[in-house]
């Protein structure tokens, strides 16, 4: 009789879990989630940019949502490569669109290829938060081309197309390179371009027997403009938006957190900290437009870039990593 009553207990115990009546267990919550697209070349030869970014958008989304999510919801990262090229690009802004759940994207770190998506994205009313790019804003140039001025003598030298050169130059634009080596009153050389084009002419400035100053953006920070100058890149100055992070300073938690990914991660390259900040600025939007409309949908999410951002003088030296000299205004 004991044992009759003691199971019906237990059964009626049961049923009260079953059905939700009873504290028998401590339920978990699930968030709703929202997604974050990311897109950059993963293959060809930006490659090297996709792998900065996806390890740093990883980090920025594993720490938010341990923190507990945003806005009330979980966040998760949908990337796609466009192998750096325009076909790639448009093909995966078709993709992100289609999934009602992406509520922004980051991408696409080269002009063509965010230049390409934009009208996709537009149409659809989903926001393109742009990290970085390979070659940057022409406006780039402007305090370098100030800075050289206060450092040398002589004219500026220039490689390049018209349309890499910034406004700011039409009223003392450098003095275009036309043969090799260059003029002897000239002080230093600007490379625009791309890293390819640019690495073959401070090459061949080199090859001239001329070892004067060179200068350019931040394509003279890929590791392919260093791969096609060889040797010559030591000494090289270029401007950039972004830092690369420093493993014994200012940025070694990061460092060590963004490592902590995974057993093959390496060092965080120059777009690693740009995208992790990119991504943290997403967020926050995020939250503040999930905080007040339920449910959250793309149309309603608003990133605005930054007004200004610092620009970093940096100079190659004999490691793969530049050494930062200034901060320019």
């Amino acid at each position: 009789m004991r044992r009759w009553y003691a199971r019906a207990l237990y059964l009626y115990y049961i049923l009260l879990c079953v059905l939700g009546l009873g504290s028998c267990a401590v339920v978990r919550v699930t968030r709703p989630v929202v997604k974050v697209g990311l897109v950059g070349p993963f293959e060809g030869q930006y490659r090297y940019v996709g792998y900065d970014a996806i390890y740093a958008a990883r980090l920025a989304l594993r720490e938010a949502n341990a923190a507990g999510g945003v806005g009330g919801y979980h966040v998760e990262l949908v990337a796609y490569d466009d192998q750096g090229t325009v076909q790639g690009a448009r093909q995966a802004a078709q993709n992100l669109i289609q999934d009602p759940q992406v509520v922004a994207v980051i991408g696409h770190f080269r002009d063509a290829t965010s230049a390409a998506a934009q009208p996709i994205y537009e149409r659809s009313g989903l926001p393109l938060h742009v990290a970085g790019t390979v070659a940057g804003d022409p406006a780039l140039l402007c305090p370098l081309l100030e800075y050289l001025t206060e450092k040398g003598a002589g004219p500026i030298g220039w490689l390049g197309a018209l349309s890499d050169l910034p406004p700011c130059a039409a009223d003392a634009p450098p003095t275009p390179v036309e043969t090799f080596p260059p003029a002897p009153d000239v002080s230093a050389v600007l490379l625009t371009g791309d890293p390819i084009t640019a690495g073959e002419n401070l090459r061949a400035l080199r090859a001239s027997g001329w070892d004067g100053p060179v200068a350019g953006g931040p394509a003279l920070g890929s590791p392919l403009f260093r791969e096609m100058s060889g040797a010559s890149a030591s000494g090289a100055l270029f401007v950039a938006p972004y830092r690369w992070p420093e493993t014994d300073g200012q940025d070694a938690a990061f460092s060590a957190a963004y490592q902590a990914l995974g057993p093959h991660v390496p060092p965080p390259g120059p777009f690693a900290l740009s995208t992790y900040q990119a991504t943290q600025t997403l967020l926050a939007a995020v939250a503040a437009t999930g905080e007040r409309e339920a449910p959250l949908i793309r149309q309603a999410l608003s990133v605005d870039p930054p007004a200004d951002y610092p620009v970093y003088l940096y100079r190659w030296g004999d490691s793969d990593t530049p050494i930062l000299l200034q901060t320019l205004d």
